[in-house]
């Protein structure tokens, strides 16, 4: 396993996230659409202040960020971690439906019931009928 000293700083940040913050499992489920990897994105981002904040997916007094227009080492820890968490949930996300009999799209990464309309495709598995649709 890699473990460079970014790597080992994310991993504390989320730790502190979860223990710190109850910002576990269960609460990152809520984080739908994509809050999580926003959120990640705007403590990463090069660009100005007020682009950034507009951004944000979040009450904006849970922004804490540093420096602008480029992140700081510590904004850089607190994306990275919750780029981890949107990982996170994705999986389990993932595990949970297909359990369940549903499936994951391959392209938008959105969790579906076993009866909702798809078709096969040989480049990414399963996919949500409209990513398809939207092509014609």
């Amino acid at each position: 396993m890699l473990t460079t000293e970014g790597v080992i700083r994310i991993g504390e940040e989320r730790v502190r996230q979860i223990t710190g913050e109850g910002h576990d499992a269960r609460h990152d489920e809520q984080h739908t659409r994509g809050g999580l990897a926003q959120a990640a994105a705007c403590y990463l981002m090069v660009d100005e202040e007020a682009l950034v904040r507009l951004r944000w997916p979040w009450a904006p007094v849970r922004f804490k960020r540093e420096s602008f227009p480029e992140p700081s080492p510590r904004d850089v820890e607190k994306g990275g971690a919750l780029a981890a968490a949107e990982w996170d949930r994705l999986e389990h996300v993932k595990r949970e439906w297909t359990q369940n009999g549903g499936w994951v799209c391959g392209i938008c990464g959105v969790a579906r019931a076993a009866d909702y309309p798809s078709v096969q495709d040989v480049s990414c598995g399963t996919c949500c009928a409209e990513h398809f649709e939207a092509e014609d």
